[in-house]
């Protein structure tokens, strides 16, 4: 028995293919996880113990994927 999967986008995503989005702009990953690190920086700062260390440890992770994206960035020009 085969089954199928139907992605349904959320308002606001756009979809991306080879760091540009459809409509021909370039869609910034980076600043986007550099906006999730610093949410979970601010998380951790009301939490102590465990719940500290992990959202330390989640911010430190999105920053590594902006890492990654800067680096798959197309050069300007």
């Amino acid at each position: 028995m085969a089954t199928s999967t139907i992605f349904i986008p959320l308002p606001g995503f756009t979809w991306v293919s080879g760091g540009r989005s459809v409509e021909g702009q370039f869609c910034d990953k980076a600043e986007e996880f550099r906006a999730c690190a610093a949410e979970c920086q601010e998380i951790a700062t009301h939490w102590g113990g465990e719940g500290h260390r992990q959202y330390v440890e989640l911010a430190r992770q999105w920053l590594v994927l902006a890492r990654l994206a800067d680096q798959r960035r197309p050069p300007l020009g």
